[in-house]
């Protein structure tokens, strides 16, 4: 699968934050594709892929995989129908916001890699730094 491939199908198949089970499978195997040791299940959805590269220190990439509970209208033709139950228990459309990124939008795109600034989702950001801890190599 392409990285393009990889982009549409994630992209029409979006998944809420804890729920990222087919994502996570994505995302390991298409990093064990490219040469990475892949750990998976961290802090439940979370993947980590390692590639070494000789001595040297550890870079960190974090990339969020949920989706957000919002209805796509941009008319691609990837476009994202899903339906799917949040954490309250209701019905709510998904996607994935960076979709505004590839859509011809005109203006300046600048894509993060962040912090967690949503504060109640810091549980799962700390199952997931705790997990990785022991995937990681040492510093």
């Amino acid at each position: 699968m392409t990285l393009d491939e990889l982009y549409k199908d994630l992209h029409s198949h979006p998944e809420l934050a804890f729920s990222e089970r087919r994502t996570a499978g994505l995302a390991a195997e298409w990093l064990a594709g490219a040469g990475f040791a892949v750990t998976a299940g961290l802090g439940g959805t979370g993947v980590a892929g390692v590639l070494s590269n000789g001595d040297g220190p550890t870079v960190l990439v974090r990339a969020d995989m949920d989706a957000l509970p919002l209805r796509e209208e941009t008319g691609l033709d990837y476009a994202s129908d899903v339906v799917a139950t949040d954490a309250r228990g209701e019905r709510t459309a998904v996607m994935h916001a960076w979709s505004r990124c590839r859509d011809g939008s005109a203006g300046n795109h600048s894509p993060q890699f962040a912090p967690l600034i949503e504060p109640t989702l810091t549980a799962g950001v700390n199952a997931l730094v705790t997990a990785v801890r022991d995937v990681l190599p040492a510093a």
